[in-house]
């Protein structure tokens, strides 16, 4: 099935002639605010939602055991096929201006495509795009913030690595003019000795 399919819920139904009554016990058994009314070939052909049974029901003081449910239900003005777009079958809803659509394939109802539902499942998918957009900015961040550390080191360890040849060459100068000074004083201090011994 296309993308329709993730968007979908269960497709509970009644025939034409069922009495309200058992539309309105299937829907508190499903929890759920409506019925799909199907055909004997399994068509759908109107759908009974809550407020239907409310407005058109109680409020019109219909007997609730013996009115059928094709008195007052809503006539299907849109239905749609598995295969379709999502994009394509809310401009549908929008146009005729339905909140619900049964998808429908061979006269068979594989669920229904609800826009309370849909908006739902929308704004949770956005709020995991919006969750994986800011890991992935935190990351490049973090990212961002070790090789900049890392460039911090290694600049340190250049410094430390420079200052350190400096103290070793200073060192090495050192010991020279110290090997000079001892040389010198050693031929000095032999030079007495072998005045003192002619």
């Amino acid at each position: 099935m296309s993308q329709l399919k993730q968007y979908l819920k269960k497709a509970v139904s009644v025939p034409p002639d069922a009495p309200v009554r058992e539309a309105a016990e299937r829907m508190r058994s499903e929890g759920v605010g409506y019925v799909v009314v199907q055909a004997e070939d399994g068509h759908p052909v109107g759908i009974v939602t809550d407020r239907d049974l409310t407005l058109r029901v109680v409020a019109a003081g219909r007997e609730a055991g013996i009115t059928p449910v094709s008195a007052v239900m809503s006539r299907l003005t849109a239905v749609a096929a598995p295969t379709e777009l999502l994009e394509d079958v809310v401009e549908r809803m929008a146009k005729y201006g339905v909140r619900r659509v049964p998808v429908v394939d061979e006269n068979e109802v594989l669920g229904i495509l609800g826009l309370d539902d849909l908006l739902i499942t929308l704004a949770a998918e956005l709020h995991d795009i919006g969750e994986a957009t800011r890991r992935e900015v935190r990351d490049a961040r973090r990212a961002a913030q070790i090789e900049q550390i890392r460039r911090e080191l290694e600049d340190t360890f250049h410094e430390i690595e420079g200052a350190f040849h400096g103290v070793v060459e200073e060192l090495e100068d050192v010991r020279t003019q110290a090997k000079d000074r001892i040389t010198r004083e050693v031929e000095a201090v032999r030079d007495r000795i072998r005045r003192l011994l002619d």
